[in-house]
This record gives C-alpha cells, structure tokens and sequence, in this order.
C-alpha cells in the first residue's frame, strides 16, 4: 500500500512540475512581451486654478461645403475643402484673405484633400495627402515644391516581386510586411518634417485584423505596428515600420478603442492611445522611452469586447457613445493638450501637461471635443466645430493664466 501511495505521488510531482514549468512559460512570454513598455513614468498632479480666457470666432463658411480639415501657419488660419477642393485662407481674427489650390491633376492641383499635416516652422511646409494617397508638399504661400508621382502606398519600395509570394503573404501575413498595411483612417493625422512623413497604420488583411476573423487575427494586437515612416526624397525606399500597441491591448478586445494621436518633437514621437491614460514617449524606431498622464476618474476603461467585424460595425457608435477614452492630442507653446471624452455622457475634458516634466497643470471640463490647431501672440486657436444652420465654423481662440 505505501508503495502505490509513493508511485501515486510521483506521477502526481511529475505532472505538477509539468504545469508549473508552463506557467513560467506563459509568464516569461508575457513578461517578455510586455517588457518594451515598463518604463520610467514621470510627472505629477499640480493643478493650478483655471483662468480660461476665451473669445469665440465665426468664419464665414459659405463659400465651403464645411466639411474638410483646418491647419494653422503662424499668420492665418487655413481650410481645406475636402468637397469643394481647394483651401480657404482667414486671418487669425476670423477674416477671409483669398483662396488657393483648384481641383485638377496639373502642377499644383489635386484631386480632393484627405489628410492635412501640422505646418513645419523648420521647413515652413506641411505636406497634404489626397483622397488617390498622392502626397505634395507646399509652402506657407501655397507653392507647391514636390508632389510624389502615384499614390504612396504604389511608389513605396516592395518585397512582393510575384504571385506566389503574393500569395504566401496572403496565406501567412507577416506584422513586418509594410504591404499588408495601409492609412489608419480613426486616426486623422499625418506628421511631415523637412525629411520624412509618418502615417498612422493598420491592417485589414483577412488574416490579421483587430476584429477576430480568424484564428490568426488574435495575434494581432500583440505584434502589429503602428506608424510606418519614409523619406520624401525617395518613396521608392522601402518605409520602416515602427512602434505596437501597449499592454492594455494585449487581451486583443478592444478593436472599438484602438484609434490613438500623436505628434513629433525633433527626433520622439508623444502617441497616446484611446484606451489608455498614458502619453507614451519613443523614437522613431519604436523604442519606449517614457511615460506620463493621468486617467481621469470618469472614464473607467471597461470596455467590451467584440470578436467578429460584424460586431464592430453594430456595436460601434453606440460604444463610443457610452464608453469614455483619450482623444485628440498637441503640443504648443511647452504645453501638451490632450481631450478625453467621459462615460455615459456628452461632456469632454482638456487636460494640459507641461511638455518638459509631465506634470498634469490643467484639467478642464468643455462643451465638445476640439482640435488645437496652434499657438500665436498669446493665445491657443482651436476648431469647435460648425454652425450648419448659418453655415459658418466656429473657432475658439483662449489663454491659460
């Protein structure tokens, strides 16, 4: 009897080893995997008394369809007409100055405006993306100095030379193939520097997606990339693919959240993403540096989960409409702006940081979402939105003291 007793325990240990050996092996791949993102977070609250001084701006928007994007330059305000093609130039105080760009394939013209990049006061560009994924870059007056020949994702250098690699890219899509990926549309951003553009990406490939169509797909949170980077001098240069998604999206359910910002600050890149409350801090080749940023307390982060896009097309408005997350986000003037919609309600906030030690200085209710376009004598400019009935746009100009 105490022999039986002995091999039932022996058995037992082997096969308790066993399972303990795989547990280490799922938490050393976790821990592994989410590794990259354990890294120095820094600021704290300082909340200052609020002194928010706004005046409220309305532009004629008759001569638009009041549909497009805004950019600022350091003397006007500019709207480009995603309808109407061309661009709208107000002064900062709401005045209409003239109208530039027509519709059209000559030097100059373009098919429909899709994206808008911040204007660069080092090259004193910004470059445009049209609804065909042409690029062009132009000056604060207009002048169009470089257009890419074809849409980018045809010009950009391709490893994909024949129809069987073709077709093994389809049967085993790999996260490191810049071919599977294309512009992030929830992200409505592109960031232009003298040298280089950097597109916010995602993958529709039907076999590596955020909705879960197939087995393969649940990998995808865990190793797809986020931006893709290349040099305007030569889009025939293969891009590089850099930055993923932090750990909260490891559990790979939160397809409804996935949209993120971001803007670049010399050689880093600030990305903040929807269901996170951090600002993360990296280089252009994906490396994590550091963190800051404060949840706020009425966006619990409770997401759903959704496993089929059938389900991400039914469920999404009304998610959006329930569930709080981090929007927009800027830097001007050694502030970073950041909006954040709450739970189970319409109202926003504005949280404003100090760009250099992190520290959350502001945090403001306001009526709706806004996008800050920039930063002149003294005061923030910002979209508000569009008065349909009057058809005009309505733009905040404010200070913080």
């Amino acid at each position: 009897m105490s022999i039986s007793i002995r091999k039932w325990n022996w058995h037992n240990q082997f096969y308790f080893n066993g399972f303990l050996l795989l547990l280490m092996c799922v938490f050393c791949l976790s821990s592994c995997d989410n590794r990259e993102w354990d890294v120095p977070h820094y600021g704290r609250k300082e909340l200052k008394e609020a002194c928010f001084v706004a005046d409220t701006i309305f532009m004629d928007g008759r001569r638009t369809s009041l549909l497009g994007q805004w950019l600022m330059t350091p003397e006007t305000l500019c709207f480009f007409d995603e309808c109407m093609v061309g661009v709208k130039v107000y002064s900062l105080s709401g005045d209409f100055i003239d109208e530039y760009i027509q519709e059209g394939r000559g030097p100059g013209e373009m098919i429909s405006p899709s994206w808008i990049s911040d204007y660069d006061s080092e090259s004193e560009t910004f470059v445009i993306q049209d609804i065909n994924a042409r690029l062009y870059r132009f000056t604060a007056n207009f002048s169009c100095i470089w257009e890419s020949r074809a849409a980018w994702f045809l010009t950009k250098s391709s490893r994909i030379s024949d129809n069987h690699a073709m077709r093994k890219l389809y049967d085993y899509p790999d996260s490191e193939a810049h071919e599977i990926y294309e512009y992030n549309l929830d992200c409505h951003r592109i960031v232009a520097t003298q040298n280089s553009v950097i597109m916010p990406i995602v993958s529709d490939h039907i076999k590596f997606n955020k909705y879960y169509i197939t087995s393969h797909s649940r990998k995808y949170f865990r190793t797809a990339h986020t931006f893709m980077r290349y040099g305007t001098d030569s889009l025939d240069k293969a891009p590089v693919l850099f930055g993923n998604y932090p750990p909260i999206y490891k559990k790979g359910t939160l397809s409804m959240f996935s949209d993120y910002d971001f803007f670049q600050d010399k050689d880093t890149l600030f990305v903040s993403f929807a269901a996170s409350p951090k600002i993360y801090k990296m280089l252009l080749d994906g490396t994590i540096l550091s963190s800051f940023g404060y949840s706020e307390k009425d966006i619990t982060s409770r997401y759903p989960g959704i496993r089929t896009f059938q389900a991400y097309e039914e469920k999404y408005q009304v998610q959006r409409e329930k569930f709080g997350y981090y929007s927009r986000l800027s830097c001007y003037n050694g502030y970073v702006f950041r909006t954040c919609k709450l739970d189970g309600n319409s109202l926003w906030k504005l949280q404003v940081y100090e760009r250099e030690n992190g520290n959350l200085v502001y945090d403001l209710i306001i009526p709706n979402n806004i996008e800050i376009l920039g930063y002149a004598d003294g005061f923030y400019y910002a979209v508000a939105g569009e008065d349909l009935e009057k058809e005009r746009f309505i733009i905040i100009r404010f200070k913080l003291t």
